[in-house]
């Protein structure tokens, strides 16, 4: 009966994509009430009803398409994302990884197509219509104290952040507090990057391919970005070969998730526990 069930879920799923995206999300959320409860049984604890397992988070993807854009300004929006819009691509990410274990690409991955991509696009052109109209709020490191490291994690999404949040080791003696800032415009390495540094006021806009910042020693590149912390009197941390320094440091995590996703796709959806 499970494995029938499942199998019903799955062809349910198919035909709610066939339908316009209203109707596509309420037939989602109708699936949800449907199946919730097999969420509870002996089959689900063995691992043997993936899809229904899925569905909670598809549920919550539904639900968010359905919900009209708030007003307000940037500073707002971002404020609404920070507190809960990470949900929807927490979810997504969840839903990807299950999919792959399970091998249930077909129908998760048509939802996703269908009411996640709509979801994104609605909060993408809402938040752009509001830098149109307010502006892009600027972003500063906050003052760093003596003995104090900046570590940089490049692809370190919000949504993994607060992932991060809960890990168990922050119940080891360690004092969490999360906040959220902007990033540059489009959030690609070798802007973001510098924004983020200690060098960041050094720098000025580029016309580069890659969208690489101007520092006083030339265009971004790692090393060049290196040389200019350096001269901002940060000492550089290397977490590889750990070395004696003094007064405020800058360092890199060596577990880069954004190369990871850049080189495995929907796959870094699996790998995302390892890296946090």
């Amino acid at each position: 009966e499970n494995e029938a069930d499942e199998k019903q879920l799955a062809d349910e799923l198919l035909k709610a994509v066939a339908l316009e995206p209203v109707a596509a999300a309420e037939a989602v959320l109708a699936a949800e009430v449907k199946h919730a409860a097999r969420r509870e049984t002996l089959w689900a604890r063995m691992g043997h009803a993936p899809l229904a397992m899925a569905l909670s988070h598809l549920a919550s993807i539904a639900k968010a398409t359905l919900e009209p854009l708030a007003g307000g300004n940037a500073l707002e929006a971002a404020q609404r994302y920070a507190e809960g819009g990470w949900c929807i691509d927490q979810a997504a990410c969840a839903a990807i990884a299950i999919a792959q274990q399970a091998e249930l690409e077909k129908p998760i991955y048509a939802v996703l197509e269908t009411l996640y991509r709509r979801w994104l696009e609605k909060q993408a052109e809402g938040f752009q219509g509001l830098v149109r109209k307010d502006g892009y709020p600027h972003w500063n490191l906050p003052e760093v104290p003596d003995g104090a490291v900046v570590l940089f994690v490049d692809g370190l999404r919000l949504d993994l952040a607060r992932e991060l949040e809960t890990q168990p080791q922050t119940d080891n003696g360690l004092d969490v507090a999360l906040q959220h800032g902007f990033t540059t415009i489009p959030p690609v390495t070798s802007s973001g990057k510098v924004w983020v540094s200690p060098a960041c006021k050094l720098a000025k806009g580029g016309n580069g391919a890659g969208f690489e910042p101007k520092l006083p020693k030339g265009s971004y590149t790692a090393s060049i970005l290196r040389k200019a912390i350096e001269a901002e009197s940060f000492a550089l941390v290397d977490t590889e070969n750990p070395s004696l320094a003094y007064g405020k440091g800058w360092a890199e995590f060596p577990g880069d998730i954004d190369s990871d996703g850049h080189n495995k796709g929907l796959k870094l959806a699996r790998a995302v526990a390892a890296h946090l």
